[in-house]
């Protein structure tokens, strides 16, 4: 893809955006109606962080009204955050159509590049889709939950993990049911988690619990049960390499505080099991898709949303200049503005990428 093209691309996503929300209050406020130019963008829009945005997400839901988005949101993914008050990021209809189409890109780069790593069964954990209502009732709840129930129909059909399990509100249980239903499947060829440390918890409850573990599964499967007694005498501790001989990838994060995890994980995994990066993805929106699962090579979501760049020094000295997706360059640091078909108009979210390459 040449930059001029996705240059253009990016100047007709935004435009889009802009034309779809202009009757927004927010869309008003700004004079989204006279912007013809990413230059028009940048003069008129500022920067925001979610407190700045806070307000029209609030009003939208209480009214009902296009405060922020000319959609009202089906649902609003929840994020901690740095604040003490929860984020509530809009989740428009279109916004879950995006997420499967993205999710059916990366499961398609994983199936061409891996062979076999739909073949057996998946271990996907997730956090609930629904984690509680609005006062408006409308839903709030996770990415994680909605992408797991937006993935492709047929891997949904090879789920080991029932989705009622992650809604249980008792940690220790959830975490417990998730490893009984994982370690009775002997066939499982790909996991998803965004976290590292969820696996390395769910190792270490298959080896702190494995009596428990071996005796309730006996009764449903007896020759598991058997194959797992023997295993465990033969080699000591449970490791997912001798579990799942068949396991092809695990996807989850690799960088980042996640990437500390990594080398742990690894020395439970056989050397044909591959560690795919899940991507550049948060409750606020979806910065990348892997695309190549071998050198775990991402490309940003240029069909999807409106990316700014400031060099990191520039920006932490506080020079705003900034860089649309045809101007960054290789081996440089960038903070990232980003402004969703969501609601999210130049959103800071306090990131910084780096560029390793080109795709293409």
């Amino acid at each position: 893809m040449h930059d001029h093209i996705h240059g253009n691309y990016q100047t007709k996503l935004l435009l889009h955006i802009l034309r779809t929300n202009k009757d927004t209050s927010y869309g008003q406020k700004h004079g989204f109606a006279g912007i013809a130019s990413i230059d028009d963008y940048r003069a008129t829009v500022p920067v925001n962080r979610y407190e700045e945005l806070r307000e029209y997400i609030s009003k939208q839901d209480a009214e009902n009204k296009p405060h922020l988005t000319s959609r009202q949101p089906v649902m609003y993914a929840q994020t901690s955050g740095t604040t003490s008050e929860p984020k509530y990021i809009p989740i428009l209809k279109q916004t879950i159509v995006q997420h499967r189409r993205s999710q059916h890109i990366a499961a398609f780069a994983k199936y061409l590049a891996l062979p076999g790593v739909f073949g057996g069964k998946v271990l996907a954990i997730a956090s609930p889709a629904v984690e509680g209502h609005l006062k408006s009732g409308t839903a709030f709840g996770s990415m994680s939950g909605l992408i797991y129930k937006s993935m492709p129909a047929i891997v949904r059909s090879k789920y080991v993990v029932p989705s009622d399990v992650f809604e249980l509100t008792d940690n220790e249980r959830k975490y417990y049911l998730i490893t009984r239903h994982a370690i009775t499947e002997p066939n499982i060829s790909t996991i998803a988690t965004a976290n590292p440390s969820t696996l390395l918890k769910i190792n270490e409850i298959m080896n702190l619990r494995s009596d428990e573990l071996i005796r309730e599964i006996e009764s449903d499967s007896p020759s598991r049960a058997r194959e797992l007694r023997e295993l465990l005498d033969q080699k000591g501790a449970f490791l997912f390499a001798d579990i799942w001989p068949n396991l092809r990838s695990v996807t989850t994060w690799t960088s980042g505080s996640c990437g500390v995890l990594i080398p742990t994980l690894r020395k439970k995994l056989s050397e044909a099991t591959k560690i795919v990066e899940m991507g550049y993805l948060s409750s606020e929106f979806r910065g990348g898709i892997t695309v190549d699962a071998i050198d775990n090579k991402q490309i940003p979501t240029l069909h999807e949303n409106f990316f700014e760049f400031v060099e990191k020094d520039l920006w932490e000295a506080g020079k705003s200049v900034f860089l649309g997706l045809d101007e960054i360059e290789d081996g440089k640091q960038y903070y990232v503005f980003t402004t969703t078909q969501n609601g999210l108009y130049r959103y800071d979210i306090d990131d910084i990428i780096e560029v390793t390459g080109r795709f293409n």
